[in-house]
C-alpha cells in the first residue's frame, strides 16, 4: 500500500497516458473507418432542437434530422445531431440557417458504411482524426508532466533540490 502512495503520480501518468492514447487511437480509427463510407441521397423527415448540457454542464443546443435512406432497395433510417455553436445572441439565426438547410422533405447527402447500411451519418467527420491527434498528444504532456511531478517529489523526499 505504502509504494502506491509513494508512486501515485507515476500510476495517474500511465493511467492517463493509456487512456489518453487509446481514445485518440478509437477517435482516430472512427475517423479513418467513415472516410470510406459512401454516399446515398435521404429524405429529412424530421428535424428538431435538442436541449441538453455538455460535460461541463453547460446549456447547449444540437439540432437533431432524422432521415431515411435505400441501399440497394432496402429502406434504411438514420439521425444525426449538429451541435449549434453560436453566442447567445446569433443562436436564433443559426438555428433558422439550419432549419432551412435542412428543410423536412428535401434531400440530404449521408454516408453509410457498406458492409453494414444500417450505420449512417450526415456528416463525414474529417476532423476526427484531428481531434484524435489533438487529444492524444494533450493526454501524452497531462502524463508526461504527473510523472516528472513525481520524480521531483521522489528527488525532495531524499533532500535533492532542483
Amino acid at each position: 500500500m505504502d509504494w502506491i502512495i509513494e508512486n501515485i503520480w507515476t500510476i495517474a501518468a500511465a493511467i492517463i497516458g493509456i487512456l489518453s492514447l487509446l481514445s485518440a487511437a478509437l477517435m482516430g480509427l472512427v475517423a479513418i473507418v467513415k472516410k470510406h463510407w459512401l454516399p446515398v441521397e435521404a429524405v429529412i423527415l424530421k428535424t428538431g432542437v435538442k436541449v441538453s448540457h455538455d460535460a461541463e454542464r453547460h446549456l447547449v443546443r444540437d439540432y437533431s434530422i432524422d432521415y431515411s435512406y435505400r441501399v440497394n432497395g432496402m429502406p434504411y433510417f438514420g439521425s444525426d445531431a449538429i451541435r449549434v455553436e453560436a453566442s447567445y445572441y446569433d443562436e436564433d439565426e443559426k438555428l433558422d440557417q439550419l432549419r432551412k438547410e435542412f428543410e423536412v422533405g428535401s434531400l440530404l447527402e449521408v454516408f453509410y458504411d457498406p458492409r453494414f447500411p444500417q450505420f449512417s451519418s450526415a456528416r463525414r467527420e474529417v476532423v476526427g482524426l484531428r481531434k484524435a491527434i489533438f487529444c492524444g498528444t494533450v493526454g501524452l504532456f497531462i502524463a508526461i508532466v504527473l510523472y516528472y511531478m513525481d520524480y521531483a517529489m521522489e528527488l525532495s523526499r531524499h533532500g535533492h533540490y532542483y
